[in-house]
C-alpha cells in the first residue's frame, strides 16, 4: 500500500502548487 501512496503522491506533485503540496505531507505525517 505503501508504494501505491508514494507513486500517487510523487505524480501529484506535478498537479499540486508546493504550498498545497506541503500541507499535504502534513495532513499524511
Amino acid at each position: 500500500m505503501r508504494w501505491y501512496n508514494d507513486k500517487r503522491i510523487k505524480v501529484s506533485v506535478g498537479a499540486m502548487s508546493p504550498m498545497k503540496y506541503r500541507q499535504h505531507l502534513g495532513l499524511n505525517t
